[in-house]
């Protein structure tokens, strides 16, 4: 029985994704970007879709929401040009799924500042 390699983009995303899941969005923030920068090493289209979509979300949790929807739509386009059918059909629904949290938020950023609730920063 032999284990699975495990490349350096896949082991920082998923470093990125358990900072994410934490709640520790700026170190999610650096693996992210580190995913991105192996992907890119590697030539992995898939890995540098996947860490593009890493930032977004994690933008939009700390509501950089024009940052977030940059990544995000890039991460759609390297998607489409993926080979593996299952990511071009997921592309959309992930750009789906990012665009209501963003328009969500939207609202709820405006009622706030309609009400005066001042939001503290907190940026981790």
């Amino acid at each position: 029985m032999s284990c699975a390699t495990v490349s350096s983009q896949q082991q920082l995303n998923y470093e990125g994704n358990k900072a994410y899941l934490s709640g520790h969005y700026q170190e999610a923030l650096r693996r992210y970007e580190k995913t991105l920068e192996a992907a890119n090493k590697n030539k992995d289209q898939q890995y540098i879709a996947i860490g593009m979509y890493g930032l977004g979300r994690t933008n939009i949790k700390l509501c950089r929401l024009d940052e977030a929807e940059k990544w995000l739509k890039q991460s759609i386009i390297v998607r489409e040009k993926v080979a593996d059918k299952r990511i071009k059909g997921s592309a959309n629904l992930i750009y789906c799924e990012a665009n209501g949290l963003i328009k969500t938020l939207l609202c709820v950023l405006t009622t706030f500042i309609d009400k005066g609730i001042v939001i503290p920063n907190s940026n981790r």
